[in-house]
């Protein structure tokens, strides 16, 4: 298993002490960093929601500045956080004379063999499978069935752009992607509001245990109370990674690809850094049967 996640003198690190907030900052719950505001200095923030309704609230309390956004509409996110930003920025101006600076778009860098090399390969994303691979001008990245153009603006950072028919490729609202390392570990950073580490995923070997668990599943302990539906799962082995590929409907309209490392013979954790990784799925040995137990819920073979 990787090191584990600690809190340290406010910093996030691993065991070994390396630093995993990749410069983030947090308080009490708070996010006190990540806002697109220049001349705020210090700052708070929150955002909260479920199906049907989304708010964000967000501070500068050193200029005693704040605003409060809520959408009756689990789908506004975007226009909800700019909203508040946007505010923020004008309060700011006509309170305190802090107008925002001119922001031009970077220009394409041309990014060297071996750098483009170093990126590719697959990536745990929240727990998710993500890849990047080699196109024919620039790196492709393949996430959620859609595949984006990886534009070099630095040696180590992209903008994130949508090829329009193979004719174009144009500016799309995606989070910047940073390139860092971590010791021995990699990472592509979705640079958003909060950052969202994609872990770069090393080679492992999958047990034979593990190897006969492929196939398909079913929940035979469905929580009732719960919104969210199991369409579809199967596990799979798919260039050497052990998976886990889901669909879920209701609260959350999902299709994804899980990344499962086994630790032993018996268990396996969910791959990456962040949300949605970490947690432990086990098999049951019972007779004939084949179940996994992974976050309170039994997984069948069918």
């Amino acid at each position: 298993m990787p090191p584990v996640v600690t809190e340290a003198g406010g910093r996030v690190t691993d065991i070994a002490g390396q630093p995993l907030d990749f410069g983030q900052r947090f308080g009490l719950g708070w996010m006190l960093s990540g806002l697109p505001i220049d001349g705020g200095r210090v700052q708070a923030w929150h955002n909260g929601g479920t199906k049907a309704f989304l708010s964000q609230i967000a501070l500068l309390p050193e200029k005693k500045l704040g605003v409060v956004v809520l959408a009756n509409a689990d789908n506004a996110g975007n226009l909800v956080y700019e909203t508040a930003e946007a505010a923020l920025r004008l309060a700011l101006e006509i309170r305190h004379g802090v107008a925002p600076p001119e922001k031009m778009p970077e220009p394409e860098i041309a990014l060297a063999r071996a750098a483009a090399a170093e990126r590719i390969g697959d990536y745990s994303l929240m727990g998710s499978l993500a890849r990047i691979s080699s196109g024919t001008k620039r790196l492709k990245l393949h996430v959620l069935k859609h595949v984006l153009d990886l534009v070099p603006v630095a040696t180590n950072r992209v903008r994130v752009e949508f090829n329009l028919l193979g004719l174009k490729s144009v500016p799309i609202a995606f989070p910047p992607v940073e390139f860092a390392q971590v010791g021995e570990r990699r990472f592509a950073l979705l640079r958003d509001r909060v950052v969202i580490p994609a872990e770069k995923i090393p080679p492992y070997s999958i047990p034979g245990t593990w190897q006969r668990c492929t196939g398909e599943y079913h929940i035979t302990n469905p929580d009732a109370e719960y919104l969210v539906d199991l369409e579809h799962c199967r596990m799979l082995i798919e260039n050497g990674k052990l998976l886990m590929d889901i669909r879920i409907s209701g609260i959350e309209n999902r299709h994804v690809k899980v990344v499962v490392v086994p630790i032993s013979n018996h268990e396996a954790y969910i791959f990456g850094l962040g949300r949605n990784v970490g947690d432990v799925a086990r098999i049951l040995v019972d007779g004939e049967r084949l179940r996994i137990r992974y976050s309170g819920y039994v997984f069948e073979r069918v």
